[in-house]
This record gives C-alpha cells, sequence and structure tokens, in this order.
C-alpha cells in the first residue's frame, strides 16, 4: 500500500491547483471584454514614493487576456525606452503563484495585467490594472 496516497502534500497540491485554476477562471469570466483601467492604489503620504516597478501577468489565460498583456507591454515599452525610468520586473503569475498571493496581501487585484509601484521598503504605493494606453498619466506617475 501507498502510504502517500491521499496524504495532506497530495491533498495541498490538489487544492493549489484549483485555487489557480479557479483564478484564471474568475479572471477570464470578469476581465473578458473588461473596457476600463483601474488606478485605484492605497492611500499615498509624501513621504512614500516609488522605487521599484513590478508587471503582472498570467501567461495562463484567454485569449482576450493575451492580448491585453500584449497590448501592456507595447504600452510599458514606451515609457521604458526613457533612459529616466525605473527599472521594471515581470513576474509571470502562473508560474509564480507565491508572488501574487504577496502582492494581493497588500492590495486588491481584480485584472490582469497589473503594475505595481512599490517603495523602498516593498510596499504597493501605486498600482494600474487591466487595460493600458501609450502615454497614460498613471502609468507615467509609476515610473518616473
Amino acid at each position: 500500500m501507498n502510504k502517500y496516497v491521499n496524504s495532506p502534500i497530495e491533498k495541498k497540491n490538489d487544492l493549489l491547483v484549483f485555487a489557480l485554476i479557479a483564478l484564471a477562471a474568475v479572471t477570464c469570466l470578469t476581465a473578458c471584454d473588461a473596457k476600463t483601467s483601474s488606478a485605484e492604489a492605497p492611500a499615498k503620504t509624501e513621504a512614500q514614493s516609488v522605487a521599484k516597478v513590478v508587471f503582472l501577468y498570467n501567461s495562463a489565460c484567454c485569449k482576450c487576456e493575451k492580448q491585453r498583456n500584449k497590448d501592456a507591454l507595447e504600452s510599458l515599452d514606451y515609457f521604458m525606452k526613457n533612459p529616466d525610468s525605473r527599472p521594471m520586473t515581470r513576474i509571470d503569475v502562473s508560474q509564480s503563484p507565491d508572488k501574487l498571493k504577496f502582492y494581493q496581501k497588500q492590495t486588491r487585484i481584480s485584472f490582469m495585467p497589473v503594475l505595481l509601484g512599490l517603495d523602498e521598503n516593498g510596499r504597493v504605493v501605486e498600482k494600474v490594472e487591466g487595460i493600458f494606453e501609450n502615454k497614460q498619466k498613471e502609468l507615467e506617475t509609476i515610473f518616473f
């Protein structure tokens, strides 16, 4: 008899897979054909400023989200070409779900992709999610 059948580890792995599938389904169902962008971010004090930029996206997604990812990267490239822009880290949440959970503890994430501006302590101080556009003021605030 295999002592690992129905073990707590196996159950945790099953739960993790289910949670990832549920997250992908909810994201697709709620974000597909979304025509708005959210610039909601935690309350920011004068002392807080963006020190690091993080781009979260999901490569295991539906066609419409893949198109939003592509459009977002094109918009972000506009800012990344400027030598004065802050460096950006890209995180595929389908490959790093722990990173998604980490940022979800700090701020509500409703739509993918998400651009986060972090302060020097790694806390979220700016956020743009959903549909990105070239020269979007919220993006400029995060990059410069």
